[in-house]
């Protein structure tokens, strides 16, 4: 879980299209980037171009092309909004329980169970929104449990050190350890 995700940019795009016109396959693409193949595989059949219309030659105008695919890509993202921003009665029953006390992971979990018109929303959702333009206005945070201002960004867990060094070893003990003559180096079983 230590790896970190980054979405394709422009240089990246660019040279799957000169790859894919050379008729590289997904897989050697994909090594040549450094991506899963499923990734490559994704940004191919999202982005692919094609256009409806024929030239005069009747020949269709299609294909993986590095700029339109960017600009898919920016407009999804633009598209792409809160749940809560786009269902008013489910924000409203989120504020409310927000009001009562509720965690956004009980709210969730709750929504989960009772929701039969299917209007379910994650825990990470309502932080988004609580954390958001529109929560923000709202003083949401204030009514968390740990009211912070902003959110914390989340680190990755880094692998604790040993206690012992590794160059450390019982080989390399000093040769009056063997004599036990001083306090200390006895060994015993304490059990």
């Amino acid at each position: 879980m230590g790896e970190q995700y980054s979405q394709i940019d422009f240089a990246e795009r660019r040279r799957i299209q000169d790859m894919h016109d050379a008729k590289m396959p997904v897989t050697a693409i994909a090594a040549a980037l450094g991506r899963h193949r499923s990734t490559i595989h994704r940004e191919l059949r999202r982005n692919f171009y094609h256009d409806p219309f024929r030239d005069r030659w009747g020949k269709e105008y299609k294909g993986y092309f590095c700029t339109s695919a960017q600009k898919y890509a920016r407009d999804r993202r633009a598209r792409r909004r809160l749940k809560l921003a786009l269902k008013p009665a489910l924000r409203d029953h989120v504020i409310a329980k927000l009001h009562e006390g509720w965690s956004p992971q009980q709210i969730a979990g709750r929504l989960k169970l009772d929701a039969s018109d299917g209007a379910t929303v994650s825990h990470e959702t309502i932080y988004r929104f609580i954390y958001g333009p529109d929560g923000r206005t709202l003083n949401l945070y204030a009514l968390l449990a740990v009211a912070r201002r902003r959110r914390r960004k989340r680190m990755v867990r880094k692998p604790r050190n040993s206690p012992i060094p590794a160059e450390r070893s019982i080989a390399n003990r000093p040769a009056e350890v063997e004599t036990r003559q001083s306090f200390g180096h006895w060994e015993c079983d304490l059990v």
